[in-house]
């Protein structure tokens, strides 16, 4: 199960807008240059690296709040991060 998959249980709010720009990204990744389909997944997979580490500590200690802000945050950042894509490759939204 990937980071997004887990998206409707640890942050609803974004769950779906991240599943239409993962799709989306999905639909126009040939019509993008080798180069920068490389960086976006590569940011990508920080995202997620990033994200897997906060639910890892977070299983260490449910109770903190710090942590589901960052795993919050860190959903709020891939969503950003695809939308920027998609704005600047000139997708349709």
């Amino acid at each position: 199960m990937t980071v997004s998959d887990r998206a409707d249980e640890l942050a609803p709010g974004y769950a779906d807008e991240l599943r239409r720009l993962e799709d989306l990204l999905a639909e126009h990744r040939d019509d993008l240059a080798p180069a920068t389909v490389r960086i976006l997944e590569k940011n990508l997979n920080i995202i997620d690296r990033s994200i897997e580490e906060s639910l890892a500590a977070l299983q260490e200690d449910p109770a903190s709040e710090f942590l589901r802000a960052h795993v919050d945050r860190a959903f709020r950042r891939k969503v950003e991060y695809l939308r920027e894509a998609s704005t600047i490759a000139g997708w349709a939204l």
